[in-house]
Protein backbone atom coordinates (compact mmCIF):
# COMPACT_ATOMS: atom_id res chain seq x y z
CA UNK A 1 0.00 0.00 0.00
CA UNK A 2 0.98 3.61 -0.51
CA UNK A 3 3.09 5.03 2.33
CA UNK A 4 1.45 8.40 1.84
CA UNK A 5 -2.14 8.54 2.97
CA UNK A 6 -4.16 10.50 0.44
CA UNK A 7 -7.21 12.52 1.44
CA UNK A 8 -10.09 13.89 -0.60
CA UNK A 9 -8.50 17.32 -0.24
CA UNK A 10 -5.39 16.21 -2.17
CA UNK A 11 -7.52 15.64 -5.26
CA UNK A 12 -9.80 18.62 -4.71
CA UNK A 13 -6.84 21.01 -4.45
CA UNK A 14 -5.01 19.37 -7.36
CA UNK A 15 -8.09 19.93 -9.50
CA UNK A 16 -8.58 23.51 -8.31
CA UNK A 17 -4.95 24.47 -9.03
CA UNK A 18 -5.42 23.56 -12.69
CA UNK A 19 -7.32 26.82 -13.18
CA UNK A 20 -10.68 28.59 -12.73
CA UNK A 21 -12.51 26.33 -15.20
CA UNK A 22 -11.46 23.26 -13.26
CA UNK A 23 -12.33 24.84 -9.91
CA UNK A 24 -15.83 25.74 -11.13
CA UNK A 25 -16.34 22.27 -12.60
CA UNK A 26 -15.29 20.75 -9.30
CA UNK A 27 -14.78 17.06 -8.49
CA UNK A 28 -17.59 14.53 -8.80
CA UNK A 29 -19.52 13.67 -5.64
CA UNK A 30 -18.58 9.98 -5.63
CA UNK A 31 -15.02 10.52 -6.88
CA UNK A 32 -14.21 12.29 -3.61
CA UNK A 33 -14.89 8.92 -1.96
CA UNK A 34 -13.27 6.75 -4.62
CA UNK A 35 -10.07 8.69 -5.34
CA UNK A 36 -8.47 8.50 -1.86
CA UNK A 37 -9.80 4.97 -1.34
CA UNK A 38 -8.08 3.76 -4.52
CA UNK A 39 -4.86 5.76 -4.10
CA UNK A 40 -4.31 4.49 -0.56
CA UNK A 41 -4.50 0.85 -1.67
CA UNK A 42 -2.03 0.98 -4.55
CA UNK A 43 1.37 -0.68 -4.19
CA UNK A 44 3.48 2.35 -5.01
CA UNK A 45 7.26 2.02 -5.36
CA UNK A 46 9.75 4.45 -6.94
CA UNK A 47 10.42 2.11 -9.88
CA UNK A 48 6.85 0.86 -10.26
CA UNK A 49 4.21 1.80 -12.81
CA UNK A 50 0.47 2.16 -13.15
CA UNK A 51 -2.02 1.58 -15.95
CA UNK A 52 -5.26 3.54 -15.78
CA UNK A 53 -8.29 2.41 -17.78
CA UNK A 54 -10.74 5.08 -18.93
CA UNK A 55 -8.53 8.14 -18.54
CA UNK A 56 -10.44 10.36 -20.98
CA UNK A 57 -12.77 11.26 -18.12
CA UNK A 58 -9.82 12.98 -16.36
CA UNK A 59 -9.38 10.45 -13.56
CA UNK A 60 -7.38 12.43 -11.00
CA UNK A 61 -5.65 9.46 -9.33
CA UNK A 62 -3.20 8.64 -12.16
CA UNK A 63 -2.82 12.32 -13.03
CA UNK A 64 -1.83 13.32 -9.50
CA UNK A 65 0.53 10.34 -9.26
CA UNK A 66 2.12 11.34 -12.57
CA UNK A 67 2.65 14.84 -11.21
CA UNK A 68 4.38 13.31 -8.19
CA UNK A 69 6.79 11.43 -10.46
CA UNK A 70 5.16 8.03 -10.72
CA UNK A 71 5.24 6.24 -14.09
CA UNK A 72 1.67 6.30 -15.43
CA UNK A 73 0.01 4.98 -18.59
CA UNK A 74 -3.29 6.80 -19.15
CA UNK A 75 -5.50 4.95 -21.63
CA UNK A 76 -8.96 5.10 -23.15
CA UNK A 77 -10.70 3.81 -26.26
CA UNK A 78 -11.98 7.38 -26.72
CA UNK A 79 -9.57 9.51 -28.79
CA UNK A 80 -10.29 12.46 -26.49
CA UNK A 81 -7.82 10.93 -24.08
CA UNK A 82 -5.15 12.67 -26.16
CA UNK A 83 -6.25 15.98 -24.61
CA UNK A 84 -4.41 14.99 -21.45
CA UNK A 85 -1.08 15.67 -23.15
CA UNK A 86 -1.84 19.40 -23.33
CA UNK A 87 -3.20 19.82 -19.81
CA UNK A 88 -0.77 17.47 -18.06
CA UNK A 89 2.60 17.62 -19.87
CA UNK A 90 4.40 15.36 -17.39
CA UNK A 91 7.28 13.45 -18.96
CA UNK A 92 6.36 10.29 -17.05
CA UNK A 93 2.69 10.37 -18.20
CA UNK A 94 2.20 8.21 -21.30
CA UNK A 95 -1.16 8.77 -23.01
CA UNK A 96 -2.43 6.10 -25.38
CA UNK A 97 -5.65 5.05 -27.11
CA UNK A 98 -6.27 1.51 -25.93
CA UNK A 99 -9.31 -0.77 -25.95
CA UNK A 100 -9.66 -2.21 -22.45
CA UNK A 101 -11.11 -5.42 -23.90
CA UNK A 102 -8.00 -5.95 -26.05
CA UNK A 103 -5.01 -4.21 -24.46
CA UNK A 104 -1.88 -3.99 -26.57
CA UNK A 105 0.56 -4.59 -23.70
CA UNK A 106 2.61 -7.67 -22.91
CA UNK A 107 1.51 -9.86 -20.04
CA UNK A 108 2.84 -8.91 -16.61
CA UNK A 109 3.60 -5.31 -17.61
CA UNK A 110 2.14 -3.30 -14.71
CA UNK A 111 2.47 -3.16 -10.93
CA UNK A 112 -0.86 -1.42 -10.51
CA UNK A 113 -4.01 -1.03 -12.59
CA UNK A 114 -6.93 1.29 -11.87
CA UNK A 115 -10.40 1.49 -13.40
CA UNK A 116 -12.45 4.05 -11.49
CA UNK A 117 -16.14 4.02 -12.44
CA UNK A 118 -15.25 2.89 -15.96
CA UNK A 119 -15.73 -0.81 -16.47
CA UNK A 120 -19.50 -0.65 -15.95
CA UNK A 121 -19.84 1.43 -19.14
CA UNK A 122 -18.45 -1.26 -21.47
CA UNK A 123 -21.40 -2.92 -23.26
CA UNK A 124 -22.26 -6.59 -23.67
CA UNK A 125 -19.60 -8.79 -22.04
CA UNK A 126 -16.97 -6.07 -22.37
CA UNK A 127 -16.60 -5.69 -18.61
CA UNK A 128 -15.60 -9.34 -18.29
CA UNK A 129 -13.22 -9.14 -21.25
CA UNK A 130 -11.66 -6.01 -19.76
CA UNK A 131 -11.06 -7.55 -16.34
CA UNK A 132 -9.41 -10.55 -18.00
CA UNK A 133 -7.11 -8.21 -19.94
CA UNK A 134 -6.27 -6.30 -16.78
CA UNK A 135 -5.35 -9.57 -15.08
CA UNK A 136 -3.19 -10.58 -18.05
CA UNK A 137 -1.07 -7.42 -18.03
CA UNK A 138 -0.81 -7.23 -14.22
CA UNK A 139 2.50 -8.34 -12.71
CA UNK A 140 2.63 -11.10 -10.13
CA UNK A 141 2.06 -9.50 -6.76
CA UNK A 142 0.44 -6.50 -8.41
CA UNK A 143 -2.93 -4.93 -7.70
CA UNK A 144 -5.93 -4.12 -9.87
CA UNK A 145 -8.30 -1.70 -8.17
CA UNK A 146 -11.75 -1.04 -9.59
CA UNK A 147 -14.82 0.86 -8.48
CA UNK A 148 -18.31 0.27 -9.86
CA UNK A 149 -21.92 1.28 -9.16
CA UNK A 150 -23.74 -1.17 -6.91
CA UNK A 151 -27.41 -1.94 -6.39
CA UNK A 152 -29.52 -4.41 -4.44
CA UNK A 153 -30.41 -6.02 -7.78
CA UNK A 154 -28.41 -6.05 -11.02
CA UNK A 155 -29.64 -3.57 -13.61
CA UNK A 156 -28.56 -2.06 -16.92
CA UNK A 157 -29.32 1.50 -17.98
CA UNK A 158 -29.97 2.63 -21.56
CA UNK A 159 -30.38 6.28 -22.56
CA UNK A 160 -31.79 8.19 -25.51
CA UNK A 161 -28.86 10.55 -26.07
CA UNK A 162 -25.24 10.51 -27.18
CA UNK A 163 -23.00 8.48 -24.85
CA UNK A 164 -19.29 9.24 -25.00
CA UNK A 165 -18.31 8.54 -28.62
CA UNK A 166 -21.59 6.79 -29.47
CA UNK A 167 -24.13 8.93 -31.34
CA UNK A 168 -27.83 8.55 -30.59
CA UNK A 169 -29.67 7.62 -33.79
CA UNK A 170 -33.07 6.69 -32.37
CA UNK A 171 -32.30 3.44 -30.57
CA UNK A 172 -31.51 3.61 -26.83
CA UNK A 173 -27.77 3.35 -26.15
CA UNK A 174 -26.27 1.28 -23.34
CA UNK A 175 -24.92 3.59 -20.66
CA UNK A 176 -23.95 1.53 -17.62
CA UNK A 177 -24.71 -1.40 -15.36
CA UNK A 178 -25.20 -1.49 -11.60
CA UNK A 179 -23.81 -4.69 -10.11
CA UNK A 180 -25.23 -6.76 -7.30
CA UNK A 181 -23.19 -9.29 -5.31
CA UNK A 182 -23.88 -12.16 -7.73
CA UNK A 183 -23.02 -10.25 -10.92
CA UNK A 184 -19.96 -8.67 -9.31
CA UNK A 185 -18.60 -12.13 -8.71
CA UNK A 186 -19.80 -13.68 -11.99
CA UNK A 187 -18.79 -10.85 -14.34
CA UNK A 188 -15.66 -9.46 -12.67
CA UNK A 189 -14.10 -11.24 -9.70
CA UNK A 190 -14.32 -14.87 -10.80
CA UNK A 191 -13.35 -14.32 -14.49
CA UNK A 192 -10.31 -12.27 -13.44
CA UNK A 193 -8.76 -15.33 -11.79
CA UNK A 194 -7.28 -12.88 -9.29
CA UNK A 195 -7.47 -12.97 -5.52
CA UNK A 196 -10.11 -10.75 -3.92
CA UNK A 197 -7.95 -8.91 -1.38
CA UNK A 198 -10.45 -6.31 -0.19
CA UNK A 199 -13.92 -4.97 -0.92
CA UNK A 200 -15.89 -2.13 0.64
CA UNK A 201 -19.31 -0.70 -0.05
CA UNK A 202 -20.54 2.88 0.14
CA UNK A 203 -23.99 4.41 0.19
CA UNK A 204 -25.87 7.54 1.18
CA UNK A 205 -27.40 8.53 4.50
CA UNK A 206 -30.01 11.09 5.52
CA UNK A 207 -30.69 12.31 1.98
CA UNK A 208 -30.31 10.91 -1.56
CA UNK A 209 -28.22 13.83 -2.73
CA UNK A 210 -26.93 12.27 -5.96
CA UNK A 211 -30.40 11.88 -7.51
CA UNK A 212 -31.38 15.36 -6.34
CA UNK A 213 -28.27 16.99 -7.78
CA UNK A 214 -28.50 15.14 -11.12
CA UNK A 215 -32.04 16.46 -11.66
CA UNK A 216 -31.08 20.09 -11.14
CA UNK A 217 -30.70 22.32 -14.22
CA UNK A 218 -27.07 22.92 -15.15
CA UNK A 219 -27.39 26.62 -14.34
CA UNK A 220 -28.23 25.78 -10.74
CA UNK A 221 -25.44 23.24 -10.25
CA UNK A 222 -22.54 25.39 -11.44
CA UNK A 223 -22.56 27.84 -8.48
CA UNK A 224 -22.48 25.02 -5.90
CA UNK A 225 -20.09 22.51 -7.46
CA UNK A 226 -17.17 23.87 -5.48
CA UNK A 227 -19.09 22.77 -2.35
CA UNK A 228 -19.10 19.11 -3.42
CA UNK A 229 -16.72 18.01 -0.61
CA UNK A 230 -19.29 19.24 1.90
CA UNK A 231 -22.07 17.24 0.26
CA UNK A 232 -19.88 14.14 0.05
CA UNK A 233 -19.01 14.46 3.74
CA UNK A 234 -22.64 14.98 4.75
CA UNK A 235 -24.32 12.28 2.72
CA UNK A 236 -21.93 9.41 1.84
CA UNK A 237 -21.06 6.64 4.26
CA UNK A 238 -19.04 3.41 4.32
CA UNK A 239 -21.35 0.48 4.92
CA UNK A 240 -21.01 -2.68 6.95
CA UNK A 241 -21.27 -6.05 5.22
CA UNK A 242 -24.75 -6.42 6.70
CA UNK A 243 -25.82 -3.14 5.06
CA UNK A 244 -24.89 -3.83 1.43
CA UNK A 245 -28.55 -3.76 0.40
CA UNK A 246 -28.18 0.01 0.77
CA UNK A 247 -24.93 0.20 -1.21
CA UNK A 248 -24.52 2.45 -4.24
CA UNK A 249 -20.83 1.84 -4.95
CA UNK A 250 -18.39 -1.05 -4.55
CA UNK A 251 -14.61 -0.57 -4.29
CA UNK A 252 -12.54 -3.66 -5.00
CA UNK A 253 -8.87 -4.67 -4.70
CA UNK A 254 -7.76 -7.70 -6.71
CA UNK A 255 -4.26 -9.20 -6.41
CA UNK A 256 -2.25 -11.47 -8.69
Amino acid sequence: MSEKQYKWSDFYLFNAKLGPKWFIKGVNYWRLVEYPWVANRLKLTPDGNLLDIGSASYNLVPLLLAKEGYSVYATDIDSRVQRLKKVFPYKNLIVEEQDATNLGYDQCSFDNITAISVIEHIPNDGDTLAIKQMARVLKKGGRAIITVPFNKEYKETFVKKDVYSKEFTGEPIFYQRHYDSASLNARLIKPSDLKLAHIEYFGERIFHFENFFDRLPLALTIPIRWLMPLFTKLFTVKLKESEIDQAMAACIVLEK
